[in-house]
C-alpha cells in the first residue's frame, strides 16, 4: 500500500482559491472527484423525484469514506509540524479512528487511538482487527467524559511529546475544509452536467464537519442548495448550534488565510436536522434503517451501513413520503465501501485492551 504524491492545484480549493496554496497544508491520500450516480431503479418507486448519490464511499482506494477527505488536511498539517505521532479517539467501531491508523502509518507517524464502547456488531469487531493491524496503540476509555478529559491531557502535552492531535470525526475548522473542497468539487460537476443540480442534499451528520463544509463549499461556488442532516449521534454532539459555530470557525479560517474567500453568513432553510432517525442509542439498529439498506442493496448494489448512512438514508425516504417539492435530491455517501485488504484483517483480538476484547467473545457478539 502507498500514497500518491500530492498536486494541490487539482483540488477545487485551490483553483477557485489560489490565495490559499502554500497557506493550507495538505497531504494527497485520495483521487478525486468521486463518482455520482442516478439511482434509476431506485427512483422508480418514488414518484415525480429523481435520487442521485455521491459516492465519497469510493474516496480511497485502500478505505473510503468521508474521514478520507478531512484527514488529509490533517494529516498535512502533522506533517509541516513535524510531529511523530497522531493521536485521535472514537467510539470502539469508529471509522474516522481507522481511517487515521491508515493513513497515518502510511504516512509515517504512529498512532494512538483513544477508544470507548458501543453496541457491538460485526463491523465493530472488523475496524478493531483492522486498528491493530495497522499497529495502533489502542487505549480504552470507559465512557465518553473519560474519552474527552484524556483527549484533552495528550492535546496539553503534544508539543512535549510531538504529536498532533485530530478531534473526533476530523471535524476541526482545518478538517472541515476537506468537505468546503467537496462542496466546490461538486459545483464543478453540476456545471459539467455530471448529474442535473440537486434541489436538496441528504447526508449523515455526527461531528458536523461534512455537512458545515459541504454546505460553506457550495455557497463559496454560488450555489443555494439546501442541505438536510441526518442526525446519527446524541443531540449533545450534533444540533445547531454546534454546526453553525464550525461552519462560522472555519469560514474565517479561509477568510483570514486569503481574503478572497468570502465570508458567508447562514439563512433559514439554508440547512434543517432531521433528529428522527437516531433510534434508541448510537449505533444501535432501526429497523427502517434494515428496511432501506436491503432495498438500495437490491435496487442498485450500493451498501449503506448501519450506523450512519443507514439512518441517513432512511431520512431521505421518509422525507419521499411526504409532499416532497424537488425534481431532484443527492445523498452523500459517507461510509467507506471499500474491502479491506487482507493484511488489515490479521490482528489477534487478544492484544486489544481487555474492555475492547470482550467484543470478541462470543457470549457479546451481535
Amino acid at each position: 500500500m502507498s500514497l500518491k504524491k500530492s498536486d494541490k492545484m487539482q483540488l477545487p480549493v485551490f483553483r477557485y482559491f489560489p490565495g490559499l496554496v502554500g497557506k493550507l497544508p495538505f497531504y494527497s491520500i485520495s483521487t478525486y472527484p468521486t463518482p455520482l450516480k442516478h439511482l434509476k431503479n431506485f427512483s422508480r418507486n418514488h414518484e415525480n423525484t429523481e435520487i442521485f448519490i455521491k459516492r465519497d464511499d469510493l474516496s480511497g482506494t485502500i478505505y473510503g469514506g468521508n474521514k478520507i477527505r478531512k484527514l488529509e488536511f490533517l494529516i498535512g498539517q502533522a506533517k509541516a509540524q513535524n510531529s511523530e505521532r497522531i493521536v485521535t479517539s472514537g467510539a470502539a467501531g469508529s471509522n474516522h479512528a481507522l481511517a487515521s491508523a491508515i493513513y497515518s502509518k502510511l504516512a509515517g507517524f504512529k498512532t494512538t487511538l483513544l477508544l470507548c464502547d458501543q453496541p457491538n456488531s460485526p463491523a465493530v469487531r472488523e475496524n478493531l482487527i483492522a486498528d491493530l493491524s495497522c499497529g495502533a496503540q489502542i487505549k480504552y476509555l470507559n465512557s465518553w467524559n473519560t474519552l474527552s478529559r484524556c483527549l484533552q491531557e495528550e492535546n496539553g502535552r503534544s508539543k512535549e511529546s510531538r504529536s498532533y492531535v485530530i478531534p473526533a470525526g476530523g471535524s476541526s475548522a482545518l478538517g472541515t475544509v476537506g468537505f468546503v473542497n467537496a462542496g466546490l468539487e461538486l459545483a464543478e460537476q453540476i456545471r459539467e452536467d455530471v448529474i442535473p443540480c440537486p434541489e436538496r442534499i441528504f447526508v449523515a451528520i455526527g461531528t458536523m464537519g461534512t455537512a458545515a463544509g459541504l454546505l460553506l463549499g457550495l455557497r463559496a461556488a454560488g450555489l443555494q442548495i439546501p442541505l438536510t442532516g441526518v442526525r446519527v449521534v446524541p443531540s449533545f454532539v450534533a444540533n445547531e448550534g454546534e454546526l453553525e459555530a464550525l461552519f462560522v470557525s472555519t469560514n474565517q479560517l479561509l477568510h483570514d488565510l486569503s481574503p478572497s474567500f468570502p465570508i458567508i453568513h447562514l439563512k433559514d432553510g439554508d440547512i434543517s436536522i432531521d433528529h428522527s432517525q437516531f433510534g434508541s442509542d448510537y449505533g444501535e439498529t432501526t429497523l427502517e434503517a434494515k428496511r432501506v439498506k436491503a432495498e438500495l442493496l437490491d435496487s442498485e448494489q450500493i451498501s449503506l451501513d448501519m450506523v450512519y448512512t443507514g439512518k441517513a438514508f432512511s431520512g431521505l425516504v421518509s422525507y419521499l413520503k411526504g409532499k416532497v417539492p424537488e425534481k431532484n435530491i443527492l445523498f452523500w455517501h459517507t461510509k467507506n465501501s471499500r474491502t479491506l485488504p487482507w493484511e488489515l484483517r490479521e490482528g489477534d483480538y487478544h492484544h486489544l485492551p481487555p474492555g475492547l476484547s470482550a467484543y470478541f467473545k462470543s457470549s457479546d457478539r451481535a
